[in-house]
Formats: structure tokens, sequence, C-alpha cells
């Protein structure tokens, strides 16, 4: 089954393939960071059963791109704002360890935020994905039911 965890591996080629001046930090944003970089945060996740065959995972996430310092690098946020609201217009392609696309995910709620005395670029949106129980679920769905009724005098 796929997984916000793949949502995340995704947008980080993404981001690598059209950045690569801004290289990914994994670690806590108050630990302090490198300039330029860019942090991916998941802000909230719900997973429930739609049906017994169908499971939905909603996902907030947040990318955060920090520019090389706090004087300059506004105008490298702007292009950066651009290029990705564009790329995250399409369908982004989940691969398996194969390198085969094996779902697209779809972002919603895109929002942007530049602060310029920080120059930094705040991604927030929100995906959801849908998907089927694997098959060794053992929770067969009920083709049939049969029952009596009976009247009680």
């Amino acid at each position: 089954m796929l997984s916000v965890i793949d949502i995340i591996r995704a947008l980080s080629l993404l981001i690598e393939e059209k950045f690569p001046d801004f290289p990914v930090v994994d670690r806590d944003l108050t630990e302090g960071f490198p300039r330029p970089c860019y942090f991916i945060d998941v802000e909230g996740l719900v997973t429930e059963n739609l049906t017994n065959r169908l499971i939905k995972e909603t996902a907030d996430i947040e990318i955060s791109f920090f520019a090389e310092d706090i004087y300059e690098g506004f105008l490298r946020l702007l292009e950066v704002n651009s290029e990705l609201v564009a790329a995250l217009t399409e369908p982004l392609p989940i691969t398996n360890m194969n390198g085969e696309t094996v779902a697209h995910v779809v972002f919603n709620d895109v929002r942007t935020e530049i602060i310029k005395a920080d120059k930094s670029l705040t991604f927030s949106m929100t995906t959801e994905l849908i998907q089927g129980v694997p098959d060794g679920d053992n929770h067969p769905i009920i083709d049939t039911v049969e029952f009596e009724v009976g009247v009680n005098k």
C-alpha cells in the first residue's frame, strides 16, 4: 500500500530535479539549518476506512524553502514559487523501487506565502490518497445474506 511517505518521496524527487541548489534538510527546524535549503513536513494526517475495501489517507503537507541568506534571494524565491506552483497543478507520479509509475497524486488547496524579511517561501497543500485494501486482509465482502422472518404469536 502507498502512504504519505511515498508522496513525500515523490515531492523530494521533483524538488531535487527542479531546484538542485536547494538541498533537503531532514532535521527539526528548531535545531538550526544551513541555507539555502528546503524542508517537507506533514502537518496533519488522517486515515479512515471508506468501506471494508477502501482506505482514504488525507495529509496536510508543508514545504518550506529558505534562500541562501536573509539579505538577498527574494527573486530566486519568486522563481521557485512560480515553477513549483506550475509543477503542482499537474498530477505528480509516484514510482515504485523499480522506477515504474504506480500512482499519481493531486494536490488540493495549494497556498503559498513568501516572507520577504526572512527570505522564506512556504507551500501548504492537502492531498487525499484513496486505495484498495490489500488482498490479504481476510475480510471477505458479503455477497448474499440469508435469513428467516418469523412471526411471534
